[in-house]
């Protein structure tokens, strides 16, 4: 019996890695919080925009914002005649682009004239138009002075075309 020897017990070799697995479960939960805390504060964002944007005033028609456009252009004093003209028929050209769906702030004066034959305007209306970027050219591109009576004549005129427009009428 000499040779049987006592069971030793076993020795610890190498690092103990049972500190591993809670440290791990450690990260996910702070790692779960962290996305629980991201997904609260975009929620809370999105639910604040939405609030806002309930709160956004309602586009203007296309007649309520010539108009206002119109009142903005009458009420300003007139320094440069040849720019109130050109902002006096880009206004109108806004307008018939925003109420017919066309791009007529980026025609040339030919090109707007020959749209405008084709849309659903009263004949008459077309010609007064036509008429009216006929008087117009000179006044923007040749350096005529128009007189102040003109320039009020010309306002009166817009807002006219503009109001049959809307209203369907010759």
């Amino acid at each position: 019996m000499q040779d049987i020897h006592d069971i030793r017990s076993p020795i610890q070799v190498g690092m103990d890695f049972s500190w591993i697995a809670p440290v791990l479960f450690g990260l996910a939960g702070v790692l779960g919080l962290i996305l629980v805390f991201v997904l609260i504060r975009r929620w809370m964002k999105n639910r604040n925009n939405r609030k806002t944007a309930k709160l956004l005033p309602e586009p203007l028609s296309p007649y309520d914002a010539a108009m206002r456009e119109l009142a903005a252009l009458s009420e300003n004093s007139i320094h440069n005649l040849r720019l109130f003209y050109f902002d006096l028929t880009l206004l109108l050209r806004k307008y018939i682009g925003a109420r017919y769906q066309i791009h007529a702030v980026e025609m040339t004066s030919q090109q707007f004239l020959s749209c405008i034959r084709t849309l659903d305007i009263d004949e008459n209306q077309k010609h007064r138009m036509a008429e009216f970027y006929r008087n117009c050219d000179p006044y923007k591109y040749a350096g005529i002075v128009p007189g102040p009576s003109q320039v009020q004549s010309d306002l009166e005129i817009v807002k006219d075309m503009i109001t049959r427009i809307e209203q369907g009428e010759n």
